[in-house]
């Protein structure tokens, strides 16, 4: 399994419009891609940082929705605000229970 993070350094009283963005834009648009597994949103409320983990079966399938991933991420950094533009990152899943 692979995971993409994104980091949003969003302003703090933003971070409920970018929950709800996420809930509701991010994860349906994501749902109906091939591959798609999950994804989770943790936030702090006070700093305003979003950590978005989207989830995929395999790499190429993750590497498959980078242009969207790219779209949605930029969406989100205009929703909350954030003070620059969110963070990327790719891994492979070492170990899940």
């Amino acid at each position: 399994m692979y995971a993409r993070v994104t980091t949003i350094y969003a302003s703090p009283e933003r971070v409920d419009e970018g929950a709800m963005h996420f809930k509701d834009e991010v994860l349906p648009m994501l749902q109906d891609l091939p591959g798609f597994k999950g994804g989770y949103l943790l936030v702090d409320f006070k700093s305003g940082r979003m950590i978005e983990i989207t989830l995929w079966a395999t790499e190429a399938e993750m590497q498959a929705s980078s242009e969207i991933a790219s779209t949605l991420s930029a969406e989100s950094a205009e929703v909350t605000t954030a003070a620059a533009i969110p963070a990327m990152e790719l891994y492979e899943v070492a170990y899940q229970p």
